[in-house]
């Protein structure tokens, strides 16, 4: 069987870029990058859901 996505992997990776970002900084750091990324994406599901911006 021939996998066009693999979804283990994705996750894999993503874990591993977010990690590239955050490892090095400190837990008040890492906080705030977290806070920022939650704000990103709750301002991308409010288009979304406005119909602004599709999915």
């Amino acid at each position: 069987m021939n996998k066009k996505f693999d979804c283990v992997k994705m996750k894999r990776n993503g874990a591993e870029a977010i990690r590239k970002e955050t490892g090095n900084m400190t837990l008040k750091k890492e906080l705030a990058y977290w806070k920022e990324q939650s704000d990103q994406l709750r301002k991308k599901k409010a288009k979304v859901i406005s119909g602004k911006v599709s999915t």
